[in-house]
């Protein structure tokens, strides 16, 4: 079962290029993902680009996986 990823609340305001980036950005992510960096989007759009370096780095952040040695004994 895949899970819907969303814009988060703190970046509803934020333009559509943004939340294009974002979500493109969270995919990428992904332990899963087969999809590809669109490098002529993110030169060309600011907006697009900034999505999504904060959508791959937020959605990066939870899905780490947890390692032995980050667990108490």
């Amino acid at each position: 079962m895949t899970r819907e990823i969303k814009v988060p609340a703190h970046h509803a305001d934020r333009p559509q290029a943004y939340h294009d980036g974002y979500l493109d950005g969270c995919r990428m992510s992904q332990p899963s993902s087969s999809q590809a960096k669109d490098m002529e989007r993110i030169k060309a759009d600011s907006l697009y680009a900034n999505g999504w370096y904060d959508g791959f780095g937020e959605c990066k952040e939870r899905v780490q996986p947890i390692s032995r040695d980050s667990v108490k004994k």
